[in-house]
């Protein structure tokens, strides 16, 4: 192989394409972040929903909905659902 120097219309081809290889990794991490801000909005969405329904379910049976709680929540989030720390 002969080492030949590099041409400036070599540069320019290397260029184009590495700008344009760098704007679809843009728009890839773009598409990626508005996935996941829409993943949070619907869980927090329904992390307020849940407190609400448990707080509703609190004043009206009081003591018996940490039983019921207990049977529906995996164990691992008793205390933040119970305490609303979510």
């Amino acid at each position: 192989m002969t080492d030949k120097p590099i041409t400036l219309k070599q540069w320019q081809r290397r260029a184009l394409k590495a700008e344009a290889e760098l704007e679809s990794i843009r728009e890839v991490r773009q598409f990626e972040l508005n996935m996941e801000m829409k993943t949070h909005r619907r869980v927090s969405a329904m992390q307020v929903a849940l407190n609400e329904i448990t707080l509703q379910l609190s004043r009206r049976y009081s003591g018996r909905l940490e039983l019921r709680v207990r049977a529906l929540v995996p164990k691992r989030d008793h205390v933040c659902v119970l305490q609303n720390s979510c």
